[in-house]
């Protein structure tokens, strides 16, 4: 096979533009690639999740601190710090969890989109599948957790985040994957 369809990492693979130049086997999706949009989804998600909590427990601290005695800023500081911790513990098992349960899944639908050239429809199913571990979260959440089902409110703002989350996750990896080919095989610098 010619240079022209050789992938970066020298082996043979689909250079057309769509297709995936990620070499490996034509059959299925490269584990390190899953794995590593995993990874990034996860802290991406705990992130973003930390910065709910943050901006919640700012609104939580200016209502209530009047009604306990103490100053927004005593009232803020101990609901980020409690709150913070509960998501690092509980919030970062959960979600470590919930990704080793869905990588295999993820690697199937990587596998099924790999030769899908639009953008638009990976994208979609990217958020599909990100939206569906947002309520695996709430659902493991409600059952470890003695505060009872979340409200409507928090469902929502769970799955949008893993959602998002799950996009970001992708693009991250499917963006170092498009990145032009020279004549030799190699990354071009953009």
């Amino acid at each position: 096979m010619d240079d022209a369809h050789r992938t970066r990492s020298g082996r043979e693979g689909d250079a057309r533009p769509g297709g995936s130049r990620a070499g490996g086997s034509r059959a299925g999706a490269r584990w390190r690639d899953v794995l590593r949009a995993a990874a990034r989804a996860c802290a991406m998600f705990l992130l973003a999740m930390l910065v709910v909590i943050v901006i919640d427990t700012s609104v939580q601290a200016v209502e209530q601190a009047p009604s306990l005695g103490v100053s927004p800023v005593h009232a803020f500081t101990t609901l980020a710090i409690t709150l913070t911790a509960v998501v690092g513990l509980v919030g970062g098992a959960l979600t470590v969890a919930v990704a080793a349960v869905a990588v295999g899944p993820a690697w199937l639908v990587a596998s099924a989109l790999r030769r899908v050239g639009s953008t638009g429809v990976q994208l979609t199913v990217w958020t599909a599948f990100g939206a569906l571990a947002g309520l695996l979260v709430v659902g493991l959440s409600a059952l470890v957790t003695d505060d009872g089902p979340p409200t409507l409110p928090e469902t929502v703002v769970v799955v949008i985040v893993a959602a998002a989350s799950v996009d970001y996750g992708w693009w991250r990896v499917s963006r170092s994957r498009r990145r032009p080919l020279d004549d030799e095989g190699v990354e071009r610098a953009e």
